[in-house]
């Protein structure tokens, strides 16, 4: 489902990831971006921030797999597409990539690319207020290739309470009530149990 009016053009994605690629070998001066590559198990993530922010970025998307695995009782993650991760340090860097809405950017501090054959998270990585809208996209992304096909009001709800996932060193925590979800409960009409178990998805 878009989330913006427009998204990162493919070529400026490949000339990032080209950046990843090839500035680390060469020597930057102190002011140019130094990209370095840190990988996971499952994840890689290509930061211009420093080291321990960019191991921070892929052991939140490590414990996002694992909280979808524990939710949903599966063992076994299934992935079909390869995630990329691309995490900028600061406001500058990331407002040069983020996707315009009404010629605006983007309020958030993150945004999904999904791809044929790979599919990429763009953050903000001097912000931590992005993880809703990851976590929320990721869990669309899980639920296509680890849950059966269900009613769209599953998945979305299923997304939404994923993207209230908390995490820490210590602790983690999920079902917050925003005041969102709040106020559209006490606002919508509700759907008959027919028509809930009988809805389509609808084009926006």
């Amino acid at each position: 489902m878009p989330r913006t009016d427009s998204s990162l053009p493919r070529l400026l994605l490949g000339l990032l990831l080209c950046a990843v690629t090839f500035l680390p070998s060469a020597r930057a001066r102190s002011d140019e971006p130094h990209w370095i590559r840190i990988t996971s198990s499952h994840f890689s993530v290509a930061t211009d921030a420093d080291e321990k922010r960019g191991h921070e970025v892929v052991v939140r998307f490590e414990q996002m797999r694992s909280a979808f695995g524990l939710l949903l009782m599966r063992n076994r993650i299934n992935l079909a597409e390869p995630v990329d991760i691309i995490a900028l340090r600061n406001d500058d860097e990331y407002a040069k990539v983020a996707p315009t809405r009404q010629g605006q950017l983007i309020a958030d501090a993150s945004f999904f690319i999904p791809g044929d054959d790979r599919n990429y998270f763009v953050l903000n990585a001097s912000k931590d207020d992005g993880w809703r809208v990851i976590s929320y996209d990721f869990a669309h992304v899980l639920l296509n290739h680890n849950y059966p096909q269900t009613q769209p009001w599953f998945d979305e709800g299923f997304a939404a309470y994923f993207s209230s996932l908390r995490l820490d060193d210590k602790l983690g925590q999920i079902g917050e009530d925003p005041e969102q979800f709040t106020a559209l409960l006490n606002t919508q009409p509700w759907l008959a149990i027919p028509d809930l178990f009988t809805a389509h998805p609808t084009c926006s």
